[in-house]
């Protein structure tokens, strides 16, 4: 099973996490690296033609204990990716890093990191990040009660909330290029309040106030081949827009449908092209059409039929007709990759792995 299965024997990795002082152990950091093959998170090989797998071969958390320290066993390779989350210093992270190049933070440890025939120690200081101070406000300037803020970065896990004072001020640390978030019932945040000018900051760090709009709702239901309702069915509300960090972000909304089928989202932003998506076991994935959100009162969404998929078995063999192990398999459909319910479904190297040479896919039409 060794052999067949292509496991590695596990390193250690020793790392360190320091304050920004350089010296004060800090602890509670969530780490977590990525090691793949090589450095690179690209997809073309140098000769731009060819394409490579960039997946990595494995994820690997720790957390950092009263020294400071966390102890991770990986596997051998490069590590292609470092995120540190703190609850006060937010989150810091490395990608891609190449042979030549520093890591950020790193003030001991091999520059490009990587895991080879031994242990590797990296001692990792946090940086000190920017200190923003400001209110959270509804559209007359009135304190949100109950509003959460916190700092977001595209491609890591959100740092834990804090909640308004009664007079609606926060006070938080965020990193280059962090955005911020507020959160509140009823309300919904624009895009242009979620970053605020880091270049400004003074002494005693950045003032970014943020004025939240009313919400609105939206209502629908999911319904199986027949008109019986598709109870219990997982439904997302999305919307694809211009995100905090200059590229297309995607935002869901999520809630179970009821025994009749229907469903229900609040604290909608009204005025955008939205679409409906739902997952029920045994039927295939489906999706409205982009629909826009009243700017008063109820919208219902265009109602959504799924409709009954079929699970394929797959056997993989090798050149002399023996069962393949560890084989990955990916059922390709141009449709439902447009309608992906999760980007990470396509990215994340995740796709069914055989076992005793088989694996069963689907629901697919």
């Amino acid at each position: 099973v060794y052999k067949r299965q292509g496991l590695r024997a596990a390193r250690t990795l020793t790392a360190t996490v320091v304050a920004p002082d350089g010296t004060t152990p800090l602890e509670g950091v969530s780490i977590v690296f990525v090691v793949g093959e090589d450095a690179s998170l690209g997809l073309i090989q140098e000769d731009g033609d060819q394409e490579r797998d960039s997946r990595p071969q494995g994820l690997f958390v720790g957390m950092t204990d009263e020294d400071g320290t966390a102890r991770i066993p990986v596997t051998p390779g490069a590590i292609r990716m470092g995120m540190f989350t703190h609850d006060e210093y937010g989150v810091s992270m490395f990608v891609g890093q190449l042979a030549g190049q520093t890591v950020p933070g790193l003030m001991s440890g091999p520059a490009s990191p990587a895991i080879g025939a031994g242990d590797v120690r990296m001692t990792f200081r946090y940086p000190a990040g920017v200190l923003v101070t400001g209110r959270v406000l509804d559209e007359s300037g009135q304190p949100v009660v109950g509003a959460r803020v916190q700092p977001v970065r595209l491609g890591s896990p959100d740092a834990r909330p804090v909640v308004v004072d009664p007079d609606g001020s926060y006070r938080l640390r965020i990193q280059a290029d962090d955005g911020i978030r507020a959160m509140a019932p009823g309300y919904w945040q624009p895009v242009d309040t979620r970053k605020p000018n880091a270049d400004g900051a003074g002494a005693d760090g950045i003032q970014h106030d943020i004025t939240l709009k009313p919400a609105r709702s939206v209502a629908g239901r999911i319904l199986l081949p027949g008109g019986k309702p598709a109870a219990g069915a997982l439904v997302r509300l999305r919307v694809e827009e211009d995100g905090t960090f200059g590229v297309t972000a995607q935002q869901d909304l999520q809630v179970f449908a009821r025994a009749d089928g229907r469903y229900a989202f609040d604290g909608v932003a009204p005025g955008k092209s939205w679409r409906v998506l739902a997952r029920l076991a045994g039927y295939v994935d489906g999706g409205t059409e982009p629909f826009d959100v009243r700017t008063d009162g109820l919208t219902n969404a265009p109602k959504l039929t799924l409709e009954r998929g079929t699970t394929v078995e797959v056997i993989v063999r090798d050149s002399n007709r023996d069962l393949l192990d560890g084989a990955r398999v990916l059922l390709e459909d141009p449709a439902a990759m447009a309608k992906a319910w999760d980007l990470e479904e396509l990215i994340s190297g995740a796709e069914p792995m055989t076992v005793d040479g088989r694996v069963r896919l689907g629901p697919c039409l």
